[in-house]
Parts: structure tokens; C-alpha cells; sequence
């Protein structure tokens, strides 16, 4: 009696086994995996855990995002022809509102030399970026990532944090924490493209 339940328990293990292998796809086979907004093909660099680091010399994930105006693209076709300033931010975070009027003259003066977007999360709600985009008359692209994918993707510490992304997207530059100054942030593009004095990347703290 116990051998036919030992069995009897033997030939449901199979059988759910059986199961799972006719539902569950090929890995590597074109499986999705969705983010809001986003998918990744699973390849062999993606299954690397050294693949997604963000730093200088590493290449940046691709994503597709949604504008506060409902524009949709994605970072390598905004970075096919000029280097993407891409920067991470809160509406609640102090050091993220002192640098967006850098952000905003940047954008003013050198505008044909590299794309900005402004990626807006971490508990930021839209009537709080549409008020701040007024107030600091923000004239560039600003993202939404209300649920935070996007900023798990790039593995961000604190806010601010801003990345220079060279055209076929390559990390040319990456700083954690605010800019002090206009003339920093200008530095931080212009040197990268050969039209300043170069210095190094930085961190200079955590959340805002």
C-alpha cells in the first residue's frame, strides 16, 4: 500500500513536471521581459551581472520613455547623432532644484551640441513637475518614471545624478550629486567633447 502511494506521488511529480516544461518558453528564444515601458531582449550580455554598471566606458541600457507632453522615444534613438545629457531628479530633492537653472542654460547656450532629457521620479507626482517646469521654465524633454524601472535600470544611489552619453551609447561622464556652479556643469559637457578643460567624474553624495 505505501508502494502504490509512493507511486502514485512519483507519477504526479512527472506529470507537473511535463507541465511546466510545455508553458515555459525557450530562454533566449525572443522572451520579453516588460518593464513599464520597457523591454529587454534576454542575450548573453544581459544575463552578465557585470553588464548593467554605470560608469565611464560602460554602455548604457536602452530605454523607451514618455515625455510630460506624451512624446515617446527611446535613449539610442535620441542619442544617434549628439551626446545625451541625461539627468535623474525628484521634484522633492533641494540639490536637484539649486542645479536645474544650470540645467536650463546648459540647454539655452549649447543646445546643438548635445540632447538633454531630465528624467523625473522616486515619488515625483506630475502636478509637481508641471509646476516646477513652469517655474524653472524648463524648455528640454522631461521623462516620466513614476515607477521608478528606469532608475532601477541605471542602479541610482541618490539624486541628482547626470550621465553623458556619447552616440551609440557609451558613458562618457557620470556624477552623483549636484553641480556648484554653471561654470561645473558646462565643464562637465564641454570637456568630455574636447572643448574645455577635462577633469574627472565625481560623486559627491546620496539622495537630495
Amino acid at each position: 500500500m505505501i508502494k502504490g502511494r509512493l507511486l502514485a506521488t512519483a507519477a504526479v511529480s512527472v506529470l507537473v513536471g511535463l507541465a511546466w516544461l510545455m508553458v515555459l518558453p525557450a530562454w533566449g528564444e525572443g522572451v520579453k521581459v516588460p518593464f513599464s515601458g520597457i523591454e529587454t531582449e534576454p542575450t548573453d550580455s544581459a544575463l552578465d551581472p557585470d553588464f548593467v554598471r554605470i560608469k565611464p566606458g560602460s554602455f548604457s541600457p536602452d530605454f523607451l520613455f514618455r515625455t510630460v507632453d506624451g512624446v515617446e522615444g527611446s535613449l539610442y534613438t535620441t542619442a544617434q547623432k549628439k551626446p545625451v545629457l541625461l539627468n535623474f531628479w525628484a521634484t522633492w530633492c533641494g540639490p536637484c532644484q539649486h542645479e536645474i537653472p544650470f540645467l536650463v542654460e546648459l540647454y539655452q547656450k549649447h543646445r546643438d551640441k548635445f540632447e538633454l532629457l531630465a528624467l523625473a521620479g522616486w515619488n515625483s507626482p506630475l502636478e509637481d513637475i508641471e509646476k516646477t517646469r513652469r517655474e524653472k521654465q524648463m524648455g528640454f524633454p522631461i521623462l516620466l518614471d513614476k515607477d521608478g524601472n528606469i532608475f532601477d535600470l541605471y542602479q541610482i544611489q541618490g539624486v541628482p545624478t547626470t550621465l553623458l552619453i556619447a552616440p551609440g551609447g557609451k558613458i562618457l561622464r557620470y556624477q552623483l550629486g549636484s553641480f556648484d556652479s554653471y561654470e561645473e556643469l558646462e565643464e562637465f559637457l564641454l570637456g568630455a567633447l574636447g572643448e574645455g578643460e577635462s577633469k574627472p567624474s565625481s560623486a559627491k553624495g546620496g539622495k537630495g
